[in-house]
């Protein structure tokens, strides 16, 4: 699996000091001497070797290939964790029972993503989908108050984000497909059929419609808004929503693995 390990190491630089999408929250940024020091914080962070948001919170390792073992998906895990602990804070045992420590290592979680060749990650941070809005609705619910519920849900919990956020949105399967589209949204956008369009395009004018104003005011420090819809029961639908802060440290490499 040595082969593997100086993409690793890449997809950690990317995560960590140098977002690739993070001019996407930099782009919205209606305040010239905020986004300012912005900038300049990403240039220290990628000068200093220091990563640009100092909350490394809990990170998701994903990996599709073709063929490989239980025992080679822990070993890039572990690959990757051991990368990724060089320059973050470990983990703690859940803060609200019992904080402390779990060892030097920051513990990652490890997917494996069905129908695509490559490595990524999610680093989820205090801002971003911990703070995670999950409902389930009857399938004859009017989808305008589940659109009203996650506009509530954005600006109650918004502000506990760095912003610029961004957001993302699936609907169907079931409780635990829903949240785990919602946040994989991030990595791969959009998935819909184009008769869900004009609803998708309803939810997204009305989440962009939220006021997230870090200094107070009306405006709408909102990025993208991600829409995936499942296959679905007509007796209970799952509705996820997902954010993710200004950082925006989600990374995906195409890469045969396996």
């Amino acid at each position: 699996m040595e082969e593997y390990r100086p993409i690793v190491k890449e997809l950690v630089r990317r995560l960590l000091f140098a977002p690739t999408r993070i001019q996407e929250s930099l782009g919205i940024v209606p305040d010239q001497a905020f986004a300012r020091i912005m900038c300049e914080n990403v240039q220290a962070s990628a000068l200093a070797t220091l990563p640009v948001c100092q909350d490394t919170g809990i990170v998701t390792f994903y990996v599709g290939h073709r063929r490989l073992s239980d025992d080679q998906l822990d070993t890039l895990r572990k690959m990757f964790e051991c990368e990724f602990s060089t320059y973050a804070r470990p983990s703690e045992r859940v803060p609200l029972i019992d904080s402390y420590h779990l060892g030097t290592n920051q513990l990652v979680y490890v997917e494996e993503i069905r129908g695509r060749q490559g490595l990524g990650a999610i680093v989820s941070g205090a801002g971003t989908e911990m703070h995670a809005y999950l409902k389930v609705y009857a399938g004859t619910e009017d989808f305008a108050n589940i659109v009203s519920d996650l506009a509530e849900w954005v600006k109650r919990r918004g502000a506990l984000a760095c912003p610029p956020i961004h957001i993302s949105v699936a609907i169907g399967g079931t409780a635990a497909e829903a949240t785990r589209e919602a946040k994989i949204g991030f990595l791969f956008g959009d998935s819909y059929p184009s008769s869900f369009e004009t609803r998708a395009a309803a939810l997204r004018d009305s989440l962009r419609g939220v006021p997230l104003d870090p200094k107070g005011g009306t405006q709408s420090w909102l990025g993208n808004v991600y829409v995936r819809l499942l296959p679905g029961h007509i007796s209970a639908v799952p509705v996820a929503l997902s954010m993710m802060c200004w950082p925006f440290r989600v990374e995906w490499m195409d890469v045969e693995i396996g």
